[in-house]
């Protein structure tokens, strides 16, 4: 099937230069990394006991976006939290009210809000990075606005992970960051998941990423986290599967290489699939995260 719509991706390019083409390679990286509107159910935090405030804000280039907010002290540090691709702010509700209810018990408040294209918030398609850092910008501007003093962390997934370094690249607001199944640049990843593929296809990998920039004017080759990583001068705390099959360790251990800060830790969990380690190993991972902003974020009371 593959080869099949290469061949025909490659008739419509020979037809129809500069539309065919575009439009097919386009729908089919689409397909591939799911740059489409994600939306599902939400679970409501007070099946587990969480009271929360529905909250909405503007991303810093100005989508509305929605979450909970969880606290209610303004001198408390936060710990926003970010989601992966085709989820939303309480997937999978198990790791997200856990780890939740372990921070606010040790002193933190938490925001947990609606990547752009996903659950609640606005916004068409996902890019993988390349806008969504604006969301994660713009949900530190609202904390900074609610008045709260405390210093800020980020804890991200999959993509959530990636954006949380592009955007601790870019603002000293952020103290601290757990990247939890991070990859290096979205480029190598697309490069690695066609290298499973016939070699054809690799050849319109240029392509693909012309289509997108020209459809969507998103510059893949742009989406760095391994250059953002060298710019952040806070604690990153790196977390991967050793057997993750969607974005491969390797992109852990080169980005820890990238990372200058000495404050940085690193966990490798040699079992684990991609952003499995909290259930496989839930205490250990409560107790890591809550140590890591314990000495980042210095939360005062409980």
């Amino acid at each position: 099937m593959q080869i099949i719509r290469a061949l025909y991706w490659l008739r419509l390019f020979l037809n129809k230069p500069s539309n065919g083409i575009f439009a097919s390679l386009s729908y089919h990286f689409k397909k591939m990394l799911q740059l489409w509107r994600s939306s599902k159910p939400l679970t409501d935090p007070r099946k587990f006991g969480l009271e929360f405030s529905p909250v909405s804000f503007p991303s810093r280039d100005g989508l509305n976006l929605r979450g909970w907010w969880f606290g209610d002290n303004e001198k408390r540090p936060v710990v926003i939290m970010l989601h992966g691709i085709n989820a939303n702010r309480s997937e999978p509700e198990e790791r997200v009210f856990g780890i939740t209810k372990e921070l606010i018990n040790h002193g933190y408040h938490i925001l947990v809000f609606d990547l752009r294209a996903h659950g609640e918030s606005d916004g068409s398609y996902i890019s993988a990075g390349y806008f969504e850092k604006n969301d994660l910008l713009g949900a530190v501007d609202y904390i900074r606005r609610r008045g709260v003093k405390g210093k800020i962390g980020v804890l991200g997934f999959s993509m959530g992970a990636s954006i949380s370094l592009l955007g601790a690249a870019e603002t000293k607001e952020i103290s601290a960051v757990v990247a939890d199944s991070a990859f290096m640049d979205i480029v190598s990843l697309i490069r690695w998941k066609f290298s499973r593929w016939r070699y054809v296809l690799r050849l319109f990998i240029p392509a693909i990423l012309l289509a997108i920039k020209n459809l969507y004017h998103v510059d893949l080759s742009r989406i760095k986290p391994i250059e953002a990583i060298k710019q952040i001068q806070v604690p990153v705390f790196i977390i991967h599967g050793g057997m993750d099959g969607t974005i491969p360790v390797e992109h852990a251990y080169k980005l820890r290489s990238a990372c200058r800060n000495r404050n940085n830790q690193f966990w490798i969990i040699p079992e684990a699939r991609h952003t499995d380690a909290f259930s496989l190993h839930r205490e250990e991972y409560l107790a890591k995260i809550l140590s890591f902003f314990n000495r980042s974020l210095t939360p005062i009371g409980c």
